[in-house]
């Protein structure tokens, strides 16, 4: 019970059973995406509203509505890309998982939080590491946002999923060992990588580069401040991002980051 209570502390939002926040005015997971769109909408005047439903019943009625203007759904919830009324994207294709909802199709990319990442310059001879995690959905992601970005090659530690996972992604090359990696993804529920060794040894091996973390750990910060020419993206700038992408999606109007921030 410790150990869950200490991740919940780590956690960017609290759990709605804690008798306290563990910091102030700390979140719970369901107030947290409704609060970060909604501080959209109020910065640039929009009428719009964002609710959090876990009722799959609520769902089918909802699409159906003429006020509808999108949706987000967790990969955890079940949704797949069956009885979904439009058009099924390449990614989600791929993904097997469908993590948005458009009114209509929209451009966003992961280029530009890869630049501002700095992840700027050719990728295709360098070679990122995914971490940790066998979460098919999440393993995927990180495969198909490293594809997007420009790498080519990819090694997946401590995972059971190259075999199925590299079928689908034919423009990787799945490699079983590298060195000097300028991309490292830590997946959720990750937790038997995160020995404090192997990401020492994975930084260590190369001058600089990004650290993309997912897991809600304490090990990749303190690993990251021992290497001083790698970057941290931790959860709490990676939600901004994906907020402020699902809103220009939902809205075509692009809100600044910064209020997302201030949310999350």
């Amino acid at each position: 019970m410790a150990n869950s209570l200490d991740s919940c502390r780590q956690s960017l939002v609290t759990h709605k059973l804690l008798p306290a926040p563990s910091a102030p005015r700390q979140l719970t997971l369901a107030e947290a995406h409704p609060a970060q769109h909604l501080a959209g909408f109020r910065e640039l005047g929009l009428p719009h509203g964002f609710n959090f439903h876990r009722d799959e019943k609520v769902f089918p009625r909802a699409i159906q509505s003429p006020k509808f203007g999108g949706a987000a759904t967790a990969s955890f919830t079940g949704f797949n890309r069956q009885g979904f009324p439009g058009d099924i994207s390449e990614d989600v294709q791929r993904l097997g998982s469908v993590d948005t909802i458009l009114v209509k199709d929209s451009n966003a990319a992961s280029k530009p939080a890869a630049l501002r990442a700095g992840l700027h310059k050719d990728c295709s001879d360098s070679y990122v590491v995914i971490v940790g995690g066998d979460d098919p959905v999440a393993v995927r992601s990180a495969c198909l946002a490293a594809e997007k970005i420009g790498y080519k090659t990819v090694q997946l530690l401590e995972s059971n999923l190259i075999q199925s996972i590299a079928a689908d992604f034919p423009g990787l090359n799945f490699a079983s060992q590298k060195s000097q990696p300028s991309l490292v993804i830590c997946c959720p529920k990750s937790a038997e990588y995160s020995s404090e060794h192997v990401l020492t040894r994975l930084l260590s091996d190369s001058p600089a580069g990004v650290l993309v973390d997912f897991s809600e750990e304490s090990v990749p910060a303190k690993v990251v401040s021992d290497n001083p020419g790698w970057k941290l993206v931790g959860k709490k700038e990676l939600s901004a991002t994906r907020a402020c992408l699902l809103f220009s999606a939902w809205t075509r109007r692009r809100v600044p980051e910064v209020v997302m921030r201030e949310v999350a």
